[in-house]
């Protein structure tokens, strides 16, 4: 609506299931027929069709990226966090609370997905070179049941976890789970995006930081770029 003024106007296409990169193909090509100038393509699983992408370009349609950069596609821009940085900036606050040694875990959605990887990644090394604990990386395929059921698997399989970084979302249904599980007061959480069912469980000292990563500034910086 913001855009209308301009005389821009929006086509929106959702894909059910995120992780079938033929739904995805097929959203791309409704798209093109509908003879767009432009896309905001955000790939919440690891998109392997650089190829689609190189198409849009030669057919003169640009591409910018939100969630996750893809290396080697033909993009006009990337627009999202440092990675790197962030996963740097959970062990700052995971290190306040942490003792030398003590275990931890870093959920994220999908392994395989750039953005996830490198949070995780960077995480793990900063945690084992600043108080020698190891952080072990899962997977919750960024689903919330998942997420949960993950939670008290850990936490029953190691009772010794003292801390999980929620890189990606869900972290609501893993302070669930801590409670459920009875370990309020043993484990704590990192998560990331602020969300309002959150604070009950920062008001518990459940949560000990949550990183915002400005979804709504970065969609306008996406647009912008476009």
């Amino acid at each position: 609506e913001s855009l209308s003024d301009y005389k821009v106007h929006a086509e929106f296409c959702n894909c059910p299931l995120y992780s079938d990169e033929q739904q995805i193909l097929e959203c791309l090509h409704k798209l093109v027929e509908k003879d767009v100038n432009g896309i905001l393509f955000g790939p919440f699983h690891h998109f392997t069709r650089v190829d689609e992408l190189a198409k849009l370009e030669s057919k003169g349609i640009p591409v910018v990226l939100l969630l996750s950069d893809i290396h080697g596609s033909k993009r006009l821009a990337y627009v999202g966090v440092d990675a790197v940085l962030s996963g740097k900036t959970a062990a700052d606050l995971a290190v306040m609370t942490l003792k030398p040694g003590e275990q931890c875990a870093v959920f994220v959605g999908n392994k395989d997905f750039e953005e996830h990887r490198a949070k995780a990644e960077s995480f793990a090394n900063q945690i084992w070179e600043r108080c020698g604990s190891k952080a072990t990386i899962y997977e919750t395929q960024d689903d919330s049941e998942l997420a949960y059921h993950l939670t008290v698997t850990r936490l029953t399989l190691n009772p010794h976890l003292r801390l999980i970084y929620v890189a990606t979302a869900n972290s609501v249904p893993v302070c669930k789970a801590i409670c459920d599980c009875g370990k309020a007061n043993e484990v704590k959480v990192i998560a990331t995006d602020v969300w309002t069912e959150l604070k009950e469980y920062v008001e518990q000292g459940i949560v000990i930081g949550a990183l915002d990563q400005h979804m709504a500034e970065q969609g306008d910086i996406a647009v912008k770029t476009l």
